[in-house]
């Protein structure tokens, strides 16, 4: 996920509660599911049209028979993806509402977390605790262990960030490559 989302590893992943995310949609939420991984998708849906409409259902709302459409013929297309992308581990959801402006759905107050790469530069780290810091959201970036050859996550202060903790990192960067070209060398 990091190679592909995350720059190379430069990047920043935002933490947030699940339950406070999917809270936020209220009532329109229409659809919220795990995605499923296979070598093989499924075929084509209806979704540029709202299907038969003779299947309409005179005793349902139009938001009723757009949600029913969608779920029936939607869901199955946008619920899988191919078995390469399995460690995403994604969760979707669907939303609709009637209007015809775009939905601004807040769930700010559900960010819990921000974790750096193992490749962020201080300056940007240095910038990411400049805003989270007003709104005392806890910070970490992944670090390798060198004594125990595992990633842990380092949590980011003031204090980690300067410039001696900058060398140490640069320092401990090029001592993991020269590992890395120690170790395929003995391959």
């Amino acid at each position: 996920m990091w190679a592909h989302y995350g720059d190379n590893n430069r990047g920043v992943v935002l933490l947030f509660s699940f339950e406070e995310v999917k809270a936020a949609f209220g009532d329109d939420l229409i659809w919220d599911g795990k995605v499923s991984y296979s070598n093989f998708l499924s075929g084509d849906s209806s979704l540029g049209s709202l299907g038969d409409i003779r299947k309409y259902d005179p005793r349902v709302t139009f938001y009723e028979h757009v949600k029913n459409h969608f779920v029936e013929n939607a869901v199955p297309e946008i619920s899988q993806k191919y078995r390469c992308w399995s460690g995403e581990h994604e969760y979707r959801f669907a939303i609709y509402n009637d209007s015809c402006s775009y939905h601004n759905v807040h769930f700010a107050h559900a960010l819990k977390g921000l974790v750096l790469g193992f490749d962020c530069d201080d300056e940007t780290a240095f910038k990411v605790y400049e805003c989270a810091a007003p709104f005392e959201i806890p910070i970490w970036r992944v670090n390798w262990d060198i004594l125990s050859a595992r990633f842990d996550l380092q949590e980011i202060t003031p204090e980690s960030l300067d410039r001696n903790t900058s060398c140490m990192w640069l320092l401990k960067k090029r001592f993991l490559s020269w590992l890395t070209i120690i170790g395929v060398i003995q391959r």
